[in-house]
């Protein structure tokens, strides 16, 4: 007999499950918010760089916030939607690119410092 509270269509998912779903995409919306203070700060760090550098050391953290915020919530999304239609999560490689921006920017952002300490 099907759960008169489960839509048609879909199954029933255990709640450990779609609260590990919840919790991963809460963990995207810490790093959203980290790589924002992060970029605030780093404006507010580098105020002998020239303007260029502090804008591109703090802007693109900020972005990259905005990012982690759109794509843990389409994450979220796609897994409750196969959740509930019973089907495989989905595969992602978005992880990968994110890794690799996250590392790029740490690489700047020290670059950028190591100028500026060498300026004064």
């Amino acid at each position: 007999m099907a759960d008169p509270h489960v839509p048609e269509g879909e199954t029933s998912v255990d709640a450990r499950v779609t609260f590990a779903n919840e919790r991963t995409y809460l963990a995207w919306i810490r790093t959203a918010l980290a790589l924002i203070g992060g970029g605030v700060a780093a404006g507010a760090a580098l105020h002998s760089s020239p303007t260029w550098v502090r804008a591109v050391v703090s802007i693109t953290p900020i972005m990259m916030g905005l990012a982690a915020t759109i794509i843990g919530f389409r994450r979220w999304e796609a897994n409750d939607r196969a959740l509930r239609a019973g089907r495989p999560l989905p595969v992602d490689r978005t992880l990968y690119r994110v890794a690799i921006a996250i590392g790029a920017i740490g690489i700047a952002a020290g670059i950028a410092i190591l100028v500026a300490l060498a300026r004064t």
